[in-house]
């Protein structure tokens, strides 16, 4: 007795591309997923399971949660990542219950520990309610089904279009299974489960779910899981709010570090920067500005040793002698070019290298200014990791770099279009916080976190694409568009662009800047800590 399950390899890396085994819920088979599978095989191998009697798994696998556990173990990859949603998330818990050692992590969603309401757990369905659609279910299962199909989507937004979206995905499946499925579903409970995890586990959540209350969330604020709730969204949000849903999975793989921030690729970053060389100075308007304010966030204390990380073309490396007279300045760029034409230009040490593994000896650096440039690494991590190694005891690391909230105007633009990544992300505060302090650093020593935002304002969009070309701000996110853009989807975007023009006439781009300054703590605070 076996399950169904269809496999499709990620689009790009599928060599190193995380397994992820998707399990649906009640009513519908994996076809569920249909929509949000082009953007979820940007970044994963995918496991799509159907459970039995839907999809294209047979009905002899009976409905219970133990049979379906290891039937779903014996097509699944030997470890994974498990997602849920509902009925499938209650299952995957199980699972994970049952089988630590073949789950990497737990993504929930819609996922409640009960779906039926009692005494102990008034957060959920309420008895009454249960009954009545089971009942209706008896007398007539597909009239059923499709109300059900109504409440997964209601409370989105354009009911019309979701409710069209979610019927074209639903398959036959019968009144066998479906009674059983249901009544598999009203049995579980997964309370004792979910407390007894010590595996990373994501609970998501839609603000507007008429099935799972997101009061649910409220309850589990002292267990050790990651909480998320998706603004304005019903209980099936993957339909909805594909792309939201996507980012905020990717920030919790982030965070447990079972997957890279920003899924970029860094020999493209480079390659952009290389040949953005020549033109660079003459665009980088912005970047200029932001540099120039971060020089003003210098300590001022005797350094032997600067680095300039993320160096550029060097503009700011003659600025930093002039501030840190007879101090070494060095240069450190992870695009060849970038470095070549430093070199070529101005004497100085120059180093093509990668951020977040330096050629440099542990404590061997005073003063690390870096600005703009820390938005483009792989893994936060391993970034302040090895700031934190380099810098010496006291020293001081300065840094500005961009926020997820730059360049909204033309992500709003683009939505309008497809759900492919347009525009480069960056990773969330609370992301980089969690890999400052992994590193070491901690907020007695931290003197500085500062945001502004900077709108810049153009008088038509080729001006502002030629400005992002000049200096090498490609889109080199995983998830962008393969192949040239269509007509009508490029006169799409430029008309959504066209209609954020302000009361001067002209065209916005935002963006949210961070000003940071974190300092390595002295020895002698270090021991009389511990």
């Amino acid at each position: 007795m076996t399950l169904h399950c269809t496999r499709l390899a990620a689009l790009e890396n599928k060599e190193t591309a995380l397994d992820l085994v998707l399990l649906h819920g009640w009513g519908m088979g994996s076809n569920v997923w249909q929509g949000w599978l082009p953007l979820l095989r940007q970044r994963f191998n995918l496991h799509l399971i159907d459970l039995p009697g839907y999809g294209g798994s047979d009905e002899k696998v009976p409905y219970q949660y133990d049979a379906i556990v290891a039937a779903i173990i014996n097509v699944a990859p030997s470890s994974g990542i498990y997602l849920g949603y509902s009925l499938g998330g209650m299952l995957a818990v199980k699972l994970a219950a049952q089988h630590p050692e073949k789950v990497t992590a737990l993504i929930l969603l819609a996922t409640n520990t009960k779906f039926v309401a009692d005494a102990q757990w008034p957060w959920a369905m309420p008895e009454t309610v249960f009954q009545q659609f089971h009942t209706s279910l008896n007398a007539k299962p597909q009239q059923a089904l499709s109300r059900f199909m109504g409440l997964q989507i209601q409370g989105g937004g354009e009911q019309k279009t979701l409710l069209k979206a979610i019927r074209s995905l639903a398959e036959p499946v019968t009144d066998g299974t479906l009674c059983s499925s249901l009544d598999l579903l009203a049995s579980l409970n997964i309370t004792a489960d979910i407390n007894s995890l010590t595996l990373p586990a994501l609970m998501m959540f839609g603000e507007n779910d008429n099935l799972v209350p997101v009061a649910v969330a409220e309850h589990f604020s002292n267990l050790a899981l990651d909480i998320e709730t998706v603004e304005s969204a019903p209980h099936a949000f993957f339909i909805s709010h594909a792309q939201t849903t996507l980012d905020k999975i990717q920030q919790f793989l982030v965070k447990k570090n079972i997957a890279s921030s920003l899924a970029r690729d860094k020999k493209q970053v480079a390659r952009s920067f290389s040949r953005a060389a020549e033109t660079y100075d003459g665009v980088a308007e912005f970047q200029r500005l932001v540099g120039k304010r971060l020089l003003d966030f210098l300590p001022e204390i005797n350094a032997e040793t600067v680095l300039d990380l993320g160096c550029g073309t060097g503009f700011f490396t003659p600025q930093l002698q002039s501030h840190y007279p007879g101090s070494n300045i060095v240069g450190l760029d992870l695009a060849e070019g970038m470095v070549r034409y430093s070199s070529a230009r101005q004497l100085g040490n120059w180093l093509c290298a990668d951020a977040e593994s330096l050629p440099l000896a542990a404590n061997s650096i005073d003063i690390i200014y870096s600005s703009l440039a820390i938005q483009w690494c792989e893994n936060n991590t391993e970034l302040f990791s090895e700031i934190f190694r380099v810098l010496k005891p006291g020293g001081r690391f300065i840094f500005s770099t961009l926020g997820p909230q730059s360049l909204h105007e033309l992500r709003s633009a683009w939505s309008v279009v497809d759900d492919y990544v347009h525009v480069n992300r960056f990773a969330a505060k609370e992301l980089l916080l969690v890999a400052i302090k992994r590193a070491g650093f901690d907020n007695q020593h931290n003197s500085a976190w500062l945001e502004e935002m900077i709108t810049l304002q153009y008088s038509s969009l080729r001006e502002l694409t030629w400005e992002l070309k000049g200096i090498g701000a490609h889109n080199v996110n995983s998830g962008r568009p393969v192949g040239l853009m269509g007509r009508q989807r490029m006169q799409a975007f430029m008309q959504g662009y066209e209609q954020q023009r302000n009361s001067e006439g002209l065209l916005p781009a935002s963006y949210q800047v961070w000003y940071g300054v974190l300092g390595k703590p002295l020895l002698s605070d270090v021991i009389g800590q511990s």
